[in-house]
């Protein structure tokens, strides 16, 4: 990733983005730096979950990111990348972090809980250069990209988003879209040691655990089976 400050990787191979929010599993944050994003991987510096002073580097080797999944924002709407990533990841990412209680802010790729398995980048903007990069990066990767529409991307925001406890339940509103239950599955017990052995092993078993109670058409985008 230092290439990248001391300009010896290319153009068009990175984008650095400016976010609102990150959230890593169900650890939301604000970024202490613009995310960066690059043919080598992803960096993201964050406050440490117990020191909040203390800021130290998310790094994400390319071929460990198992799924991006990018809504670009056409329009008024505001972009969103969901990153799906090798277990490993979790394993070291939490080591860094100090996350050692799965009922705290947790990330885990394998875990049963929808919260706690994805990286959530919410950018300010993105701009053109911004988008072309992305595509240039995860793109030629064999099935790694996939572009949502807004109400695919608000649908998995919204299953993602760590749950807020108050002492007063309130009522929950129905969902606008409702998906079939039929596409969700748990992730693999067994954790792979590769992106390729992980799809292989999806494949194998005839289902996709990586878009939340989505079933996937094809192989490629998602399929919204009922609409109300």
């Amino acid at each position: 990733m230092e290439g990248i400050l001391e300009g010896s990787v290319p153009p068009g191979s990175y984008t650095l983005l400016q976010c609102r929010t990150v959230r890593i599993g169900s650890y939301k944050v604000v970024p202490k730096e613009p995310v960066i994003i690059s043919s080598l991987g992803v960096r993201i510096a964050v406050p440490c979950t117990d020191d909040e002073n203390e800021s130290v580097p998310i790094t994400v080797d390319l071929g460990e990111v198992v799924k991006a999944l990018i809504y670009f924002g056409r329009g008024r709407g505001i972009p969103v990348i969901f990153l799906y990533t090798l277990p490993a990841v979790g394993a070291r990412v939490r080591a860094t972090l100090n996350m050692d209680d799965d009922t705290r802010p947790y990330f885990d790729p394998s875990s049963a809980d929808e919260t706690q398995r994805w990286i959530t980048l919410l950018p300010e903007s993105l701009q053109e250069d911004s988008k072309v990069a992305l595509k240039t990066i995860f793109g030629p990767l064999d099935n790694v990209l996939s572009e949502l529409d807004k109400e695919k991307a608000n649908d998995i925001l919204v299953r993602t988003s760590p749950k807020v406890v108050t002492s007063t339940p309130t009522p929950t509103p129905s969902p606008i879209v409702r998906l079939s239950e039929a596409g969700q599955a748990g992730l693999e017990p067994r954790a792979p040691a590769s992106r390729l052995e992980h799809l292989a092993h999806l494949a194998a078993a005839g289902r996709h655990p990586l878009l939340p109670r989505t079933i996937l058409a094809s192989g490629s985008s998602p399929v919204i089976l009922s609409v109300t």
